[in-house]
């Protein structure tokens, strides 16, 4: 909705007159394919920066209350990603099979990108060898996850 909005107030201020229907939708796509490909790069950002993160706390250079602090803006940024992400999703026509396919492997993408920092963050709040492990895990599914998603 927000892109919609975006690209309407861009018509608004157009400096020709009545634009023509394919600008409309030529210009809507740029803006979805644009949101799209900032969220796929968050992706990889959230991935690397929680590593450097997790790399950080587990060698004693930061300590968990700066863990916790970046973590949560990682936070931030990936609830952004997955509210606005939703609400495409929600918007886009339930006949359009190809677009949900490709909308629910972001989706599923930034899912795992929760689970790692949920699990960075009960270890960085509690550590303990079961909560390594399933920070391990996490990173390792993550990590899959994003090697699945640039080969496809």
């Amino acid at each position: 909705m927000r892109v919609l909005c975006i690209a309407l107030i861009v018509l608004l201020l157009w400096p020709t007159s009545a634009p023509a229907q394919d600008d409309i939708v030529a210009l809507a796509g740029a803006y979805q394919r644009g949101y799209l490909q900032v969220v796929e790069l968050c992706c990889f950002q959230l991935y690397a920066s929680t590593g450097v993160v997790a790399t950080d706390f587990s060698n004693g250079v930061i300590d968990a209350e700066t863990a916790l602090f970046a973590l949560d803006q990682n936070y931030l940024l990936l609830s952004a990603c997955i509210s606005t992400l939703d609400e495409i999703i929600s918007l886009t026509p339930a006949e359009d099979e190809t677009a949900h396919e490709a909308l629910g492997r972001l989706a599923a993408l930034l899912a795992k990108e929760n689970q790692l920092l949920s699990a960075l963050t009960d270890l960085a709040a509690e550590p303990s060898a079961e909560r390594a492990q399933q920070a391990d895990a996490a990173r390792l599914a993550v990590e899959q996850a994003l090697d699945a998603y640039t080969s496809e």
